[in-house]
């Protein structure tokens, strides 16, 4: 017991790790290429099959230094796509809501935007089904793992998730190793979108 322990420890001792590495590997990339990435990688998920045939989307509005989500939401609404953003609760509890307007939104608790909560708009995963999942994260792996904020939100909620998982990540945050992660608890993604191409997960 106290050797798991041990390992449990020492696997969240080095996400910890990854996390501080690729976050300041992410920061500094410039801003005129963060812009330039972004748009790429919106283009190359428009023309992927997994875009194509996804008619309801959970997406996620993108702040600090992430890649932009701003012109892929804005696009997915135009192609006359359902779109849900989540909205972030105490407890690591994350709920969707569909959004029509990005006015709509306001700030929450960490200063990202958000929908407001509103029970007809809600997806509910064990009632509906959702084509799409773009999943955000500090960085992913080639087999699917990310190393996101340490919070849980996604893990939590992707466990109910049914349809495709996407990742997004600069290229220079997309690990061509194994990330450390938590086998009980971190949940791979399909795909994961950088703004040089789309990768289909490798599974062991």
């Amino acid at each position: 017991m106290r050797d798991n322990r041990q390992n449990v420890d020492e696997r969240r001792a080095a996400k910890k790790a990854a996390r501080r590495a690729y976050k300041a590997i992410r920061s500094g990339i410039l801003p005129e290429d963060r812009e330039k990435f972004a748009a790429n990688m919106a283009e190359i998920l428009f023309t992927s099959a997994i875009y194509r045939y996804s008619g309801k989307i959970l997406a996620y509005a993108s702040f600090a230094d992430e890649a932009d989500t701003l012109a892929f939401c804005k696009k997915a609404l135009s192609d006359g796509r359902e779109l849900y953003l989540p909205k972030s609760y105490p407890g690591g509890l994350m709920r969707f809501f569909a959004v029509h307007r990005f006015e709509e939104l306001t700030k929450g608790a960490f200063g990202v935007l958000e929908p407001e909560e509103n029970a007809e708009k809600e997806y509910v995963p064990s009632e509906q089904k959702a084509d799409l999942c773009i999943v955000p994260g500090v960085c992913f792996d080639v087999y699917g793992y990310r190393i996101g904020y340490g919070k849980g939100y996604y893990d939590r909620f992707l466990t109910k998730f049914t349809g495709v998982t996407a990742g997004l990540a600069y290229d220079a945050c997309f690990c061509r190793d194994a990330l450390p992660y938590e086998k009980r608890y971190d949940k791979a993604v399909d795909f994961i979108v950088t703004e040089k191409g789309i990768y289909k997960s490798v599974r062991s």
